[in-house]
């Protein structure tokens, strides 16, 4: 069994062994209560928030439930005196600073002066960490942190890290006073040397001489969500990656915590990798008749030209008119929904008004799009007119075989969703004797059919599962899986939306997404990266023997290589990769380990894989803590250059019963959810999914 030691980026606090001893010499905290009352209910975060930073130079933090407003006063000076509404604020010094209950309370605060003093960003509302400015300075993307408190730990003082990628939008004085009053604004200026970013009272905006951001009400440029790559080996991308970005705050900020007594460490997991019996399951899709649709605006190629027959799939062209109840179908673009929202204004999108009609909601639909442009990201940034946008060559072979191997897993679910088909899908037997719930939809089996049924509220849920399962007092567990999620007294309604349960006559488990991240050695990965990254002679690479494989590789560095200055990642990309490269035609390898086994004997260099020795903790394959029934899946084949999402932590929570973790984890050894990767949840919850969006898109025409 594997096991591996991960740093997490959740922070344990020790009250008992912390001191305070410096923060009681350096501060006192304030309460000020503000009334319970705000005219304007439904702007009152702003509204306080824009008092608040309009009215101290001091850290705060703001809750706005409670209506308390605690302030961080250096202990030579007076705690302020503040009127809401020309009301003075009664206060008082906050004394329970240093217990467990309200800590909360003070690790907020000591996040703002953290920011303060040791980041790019002054701010009291927002914390965010500065990532990149784009060519034409009219974005900064950020990374968005908060910590929240893990009350549902009872063992320890626990604070999960919350992140976010984010833009932050140039404005002008014009655009503020017309769309971001109620907004923090940000002021962008040079601080010693560096980028610095500073949080503006609105007196202080208007004769800011600097450029002046803050979150914009709308989406970012290319109107897709804003990201931040997780990982990146890229030596340019890498310092503002999440991963770099996070840990690095992590580990000023814990040094920050201690420096005031604060006995502060990073949560650490004790991994051990998963060891699933059976291999990955597949679907098993043969004598599969799949119907194309021709929906594509050019049409250069037929389709017989572009989709060939095999022996599991046929293809058959039809119109939509020929198309039957139980037909499944492939209708072909050469765009994409967003297209009719940015290029083809005013233009009805054949593939949505295919999937709404009510006519054909017995058919299995999957739309596929084979214009390149669609998938180039400079093509999808540039103001492209229409002609431009369809012409096109069409996808590479790889990467049609990809793409088309995707849909038709899709198609073939959808299938199997509208047919009812429980036979057709891998673990059936545990598929018979479990239930799973998700989205106010419960998924089950009944006379060997798969069954997915809405349910209004929980005890219509509750019904369903006692009837099944007879060993369960349903009640009971309910109970627990309420207080478990409002520990405090509450009236509110418990909402299913998003919760995935998994019950049976043994157990009823929950899948809980949580935010917490697994770190990897950052100064470690940090310095192979500069090392394959530095520019060499490249000379430097030659081989000081003379044996086959040398004189080989010593020859193509003097005839090929024109560089004269080259780096290892260089030389690798521009000369070792594909079936003409030195990877393959002279170490007989489709990856880099025997190149670098062969430069650390044969010359003085001394690389080092960016994989090697377990540095990411993206480990291959599913890794799991007993002790805190934690686990996160990382990749199946390797690591890529980018990676846009890391190992977040997913916690299973025992209601009843005992967790099967053989039952459990094979049902995430599947390959059709992911292609050709381990899926983050036990399948069943992506066939519900999938079973609402079926639902939802016809829903859209009946509504209307």
């Amino acid at each position: 069994m594997k096991q591996q030691q991960c740093k997490t980026s959740s922070i344990i606090i020790d009250i008992e062994n912390s001191s305070f001893k410096k923060m009681n010499e350096a501060f006192s905290v304030y309460e000020f209560k503000l009334p319970s009352f705000i005219k304007d209910k439904f702007n009152e975060y702003a509204i306080l928030h824009n008092w608040a930073k309009d009215n101290l130079n001091l850290p705060y933090y703001l809750n706005t439930p409670s209506k308390r407003i605690y302030v961080l006063v250096p202990t030579k000076e007076q705690a302020p005196e503040l009127t809401f509404e020309d009301n003075k604020l009664s206060s008082l010094q906050f004394a329970d600073f240093n217990t467990k209950e309200k800590f909360h309370i003070t690790i907020k605060l000591l996040l703002a002066k953290y920011f303060e003093l040791s980041e790019n960003f002054v701010s009291n509302d927002k914390f965010f960490l500065h990532a990149d400015v784009n060519r034409a300075n009219s974005w900064a993307t950020v990374l968005k942190i908060d910590l929240t408190h893990n009350y549902k730990n009872k063992n320890e003082l626990e604070f999960s890290v919350k992140d976010a990628a984010n833009r932050l939008k140039k404005i002008s004085l014009e655009a503020y006073n017309k769309y971001f009053l109620k907004k923090i604004v940000y002021g962008k200026s040079i601080k010693g040397g560096q980028l610095f970013f500073k949080q503006l009272k609105r007196s202080e905006i208007r004769k800011f001489e600097c450029e002046l951001f803050a979150e914009s009400n709308f989406n970012n440029s290319n109107g897709g969500k804003t990201k931040i790559d997780f990982h990146s080996i890229d030596s340019l991308k890498h310092e503002s990656s999440k991963s770099f970005l996070l840990e690095r705050f992590s580990g000023n900020f814990l040094t920050f915590l201690n420096d005031y007594g604060i006995k502060a460490s990073a949560k650490v997991l004790n991994l051990e990798k998963i060891e699933i019996k059976n291999n990955k399951a597949i679907l098993d899709i043969k004598n599969f008749n799949v119907s194309l649709i021709d929906g594509r605006k050019v049409k250069k190629l037929s389709l017989t030209e572009i989709f060939q027959n095999s022996d599991a799939i046929t293809f058959t062209e039809k119109t939509i008119a020929d198309l039957m109840d139980n037909d499944t179908c492939l209708f072909v673009m050469d765009y994409n929904k967003e297209d009719f929202e940015e290029r083809f204004k005013g233009e009805i999108d054949p593939y949505k008004t295919f999937k709404e009609s009510l006519k054909h909601v017995n058919i299995a639909k999957q739309g596929i799009c084979i214009n390149e442009n669609y998938f180039d990201e400079d093509a999808r940034d540039a103001e492209q007119n229409k002609e431009e946008y369809l012409n096109y060559e069409g996808l590479r072979k790889e990467d049609l075989e990809r793409n088309l191997s995707i849909c038709i897993s899709q198609l073939y679910l959808k299938n199997i969703l509208l047919n009812n088909n429980v036979s057709l899908l891998p673990h059936s037997e545990t598929l018979n004797n479990h239930c799973f719930a998700f989205r106010n939809y419960l998924l089950f089996t009944e006379d060997n059919k798969l069954i997915i049924e809405e349910f209004e509220s929980a005890q219509e849920l509750l019904n369903r599962i006692g009837s099944k399962f007879s060993k369960l007092n349903v009640e009971d567990i309910f109970q627990k899986i309420y207080s478990y999620h409002n520990p405090y007294p509450t009236n509110k309604e418990f909402d299913f939306l998003t919760h995935k349960f998994i019950f049976s006559n043994e157990g009823v488990i929950e899948i809980i997404d949580i935010p917490e991240r697994a770190f990897y050695d950052e100064a470690e990965i940090k310095q192979r990266i500069a090392e394959r990254n530095k520019k060499r002679i490249k000379t430097e690479f030659k081989s000081k023997n003379d044996d086959p494989i040398s004189q080989q590789f010593n020859d193509l560095i003097d005839e090929t290589v024109e560089d004269l200055f080259i780096s290892y990642e260089e030389l690798k990309a521009k000369y070792g990769k594909g079936e003409t490269g030195f990877l393959s035609q002279i170490f007989g390898a489709k990856n880099e380990s025997p190149l670098l086994k062969f430069l650390n004997i044969n010359s003085d260099l001394q690389l080092k894989g960016l994989k090697q020795n377990g540095i990411f903790s993206t480990y291959t394959g599913i890794w799991f803590d007993k002790q805190h029934k934690q686990y996160f899946v990382g990749r199946t084949h390797g690591y890529q250059q980018r990676q846009e999402k890391g190992s977040q932590m997913k916690k299973i929570v025992t209601h009843f019963g005992t967790f099967d973790e053989q039952t459990f984890f094979n049902l995430l050894n599947v390959d059709f959810i992911r292609y050709k990767e381990l899926t983050v949840h036990p399948f069943p919850f992506k066939l519900i999914e999938m079973f609402q969006t079926i639902k939802l898109d016809t829903q859209v025409k009946s509504d209307n």
